[in-house]
């Protein structure tokens, strides 16, 4: 029986580690897609690729 007891209960933790976790990430990455920086570099990084496809299919 207290085996039992235990075995739930360090399920529980374990389940609210992971979903601390998670909305760590979560909130990381959100205040990420919000700055300045990243929508400049990810704006750079798109026109990048754009440039490569035409000068490929250029050819």
């Amino acid at each position: 029986m207290m085996d039992m007891i235990l075995f739930i209960l360090m399920m529980l933790i374990l389940f609210y580690c992971c979903y601390f976790f998670m909305r760590l990430c979560l909130a990381i990455r959100e205040d990420f897609k919000k700055s300045e920086k990243y929508k400049k570099d990810w704006d750079k990084a798109g026109l990048d690729v754009k440039s490569k496809l035409d000068e490929i299919f250029k050819r």
